[in-house]
């Protein structure tokens, strides 16, 4: 039996968490209320149930051309292609590891195309784990078409804490390791691993706006205040922050969500003035946070995607993420049908 649920509240959480296992934090209780609370429209989650007890679940969201999340836009993903939209993202809405709750679901899956039927021109699911064979047998059956989306890094963090971490590594990795960590200190750097305030975060978001203007972007400080505004309101317990600081004055920083024994990378920013050429980045995102992970018995840490070759080159394994598709338009869906290599 499918039930469709038009908010977290209304949920069995109790049920809905019994089905979650490693690496699902976004298909998680506190992150459904966060992508509840800053959605522009209302979810709808797809439960199945069987004799009462609920056996998978899918949060589905509705994504038109003014919705800010752009790696879950299949417009934006597939460079303007606006004839898609408004389009039904499903899954956890995060660029990486699209899956649905308690399993691949069959009933779920046929009930998501349903929905998108009835709601939108196009229903995604952009970032499937390539070794998520069972959903992505189900998706072709139902015609979805599939292209390769990103490519999402996950740290598994070793036994030894941050030394048996360097043992993973040749002897040359570990001595640059070593020495990008000297010349941090050397240069009056102070790492630390801070709560996630609102004083807090005031001070990541000029850091935050010169990343993004270094990749070509920008943003607004009230673009940026607004991002993080409901991140502390629905996710502020679970949020931490890798910070480096010059004298008191933020150099760099990581926002970390955790749950259960997995760590979440977010939110990164650096003064590349302050900085200058001190190997900052690798402290704040990777030596940091993997020394704070061994202290507090983490198992894992979730990189997303983008920067694999850094990521991998930290120690890092990577999963490939596949897009399926379906269109209302036919046009459009034998196009995607075509063989991609991107």
């Amino acid at each position: 039996m499918i039930e469709r649920i038009a908010s977290v509240a209304d949920l069995d959480l109790a049920q809905w968490d019994a089905l979650l296992g490693p690496g699902d934090f976004y298909l998680s209780r506190d992150w459904l209320r966060y992508a509840e609370g800053t959605a522009t429209a209302p979810p709808v989650y797809l439960c199945a149930t069987d004799s009462g007890k609920l056996v998978a679940g899918l949060p589905c969201y509705l994504l038109d051309r003014d919705a800010p999340f752009p790696f879950c836009r299949l417009d934006r993903v597939l460079g303007g292609a606006e004839v898609v939209m408004p389009s039904l993202f499903c899954g956890g809405r995060n660029p990486a590891h699209t899956r649905v709750a308690g399993g691949a679901g069959a009933e779920v899956v046929a009930a998501a195309v349903a929905l998108g039927e009835e709601l939108a021109r196009s229903t995604t699911f952009l970032y499937v784990d390539e070794d998520d064979e069972e959903l992505r047998g189900l998706l072709r059956e139902h015609g979805f078409a599939s292209f390769p989306t990103a490519t999402a890094s996950i740290l598994d963090v070793p036994a030894g804490g941050f030394e048996g971490y360097l043992a993973s590594f040749r002897s040359d990795r570990r001595s640059a390791i070593r020495r990008e960590r000297r010349k941090v200190r050397e240069a009056g750097f102070e790492l630390a691993v801070e709560p996630f305030t609102e004083s807090l975060a005031a001070e990541l978001v000029p850091l935050d706006q010169s990343v993004v203007r270094k990749y070509g972007d920008e943003w607004s400080p009230e673009e940026v205040e607004a991002m993080y505004e409901p991140l502390l309101r629905y996710l502020g317990p679970r949020a931490s922050v890798v910070t480096a600081r010059l004298r008191g004055r933020l150099g760099g920083f990581l926002l970390l969500l955790r749950w259960r024994d997995e760590l979440y990378a977010r939110n990164v920013g650096f003064d590349y003035e302050l900085q200058g050429r001190v190997p900052l980045y690798f402290s704040v995102v990777f030596y940091e946070p993997i020394a704070y992970a061994a202290r507090t018995d983490v198992t894992r840490i979730d990189y997303l995607i983008a920067s694999e070759d850094v990521k991998r080159s930290r120690g890092c394994r990577q999963v490939g993420q596949l897009g399926y598709v379906r269109c209302a338009d036919p046009r459009v869906q034998r196009e995607l049908a075509r063989p991609r290599t991107s």
